[in-house]
């Protein structure tokens, strides 16, 4: 026999009460970081508005778009889409304002911390001249002819390389390539590598 629709309505209110109750100090906290990297802590306060956070801040800045995942009771997870208010100078806590109401999400959701893409050029700039530095990867061809190996020089070459540079067969051809001089300190042993001359 069900139910009618008030007894359903205050069911559903009591649930929305007890989860809101269960909301506060000491439950776990998740947040996801725009470039894809976690930070997890304990909830010190809460309010209407937003939360302070215990915990680790490695990562967050203040006017940084957080989600902010809370676990609740172990089976239940309330997502908030919010921004970082305040870093403390301790590095132990930080506060979040909410920008958006509560949502449900799957209790068997796991946060997983994704690898930050790495910037375009690591140096900007020539430690020695100061002039633009060019992003590339060194090429390197060898194979074996009966019994004998056969290597050439170094190549370098502008960009990233493809997923199937480093397969044996198929491998695509660098747009461009210039040579890699080396050059060896006679006393130290210390080399330093030079690409200037074009392979072509």
């Amino acid at each position: 026999m069900g139910s009618n629709p008030e007894q359903q309505s205050a069911t559903a209110e009591q649930r929305n009460t007890a989860r809101e109750d269960a909301l506060g100090p000491g439950i776990s906290v998740f947040a996801l970081l725009s470039d894809g990297s976690v930070v997890e802590g304990v909830v010190r306060d809460l309010s209407d508005g937003g939360a302070k956070i215990a915990g680790p801040t490695d990562g967050l800045t203040t006017g940084a778009e957080i989600d902010v995942i809370f676990v609740i009771q172990g089976d239940q997870k309330v997502r908030y889409r919010g921004v970082v208010r305040h870093v403390d100078s301790t590095g132990r806590e930080y506060g979040v304002e909410f920008r958006s109401p509560p949502e449900q999400i799957d209790p068997e959701y796991q946060p997983q911390a994704q690898s930050p893409q790495p910037p375009i050029n690591l140096i900007e700039k020539c430690p020695r001249c100061e002039s633009v530095m060019e992003l590339g990867y060194l090429v390197e061809h060898g194979h074996m002819s009966g019994r004998r190996e056969v290597l050439t020089v170094p190549h370098w070459a502008p960009g990233r390389p493809a997923k199937n540079t480093v397969s044996m067969k198929g491998t695509p051809k660098p747009p461009r390539r210039m040579r890699v001089d080396t050059y060896r300190c006679s006393g130290c042993g210390y080399l330093e590598s030079y690409a200037i001359r074009s392979a072509e």
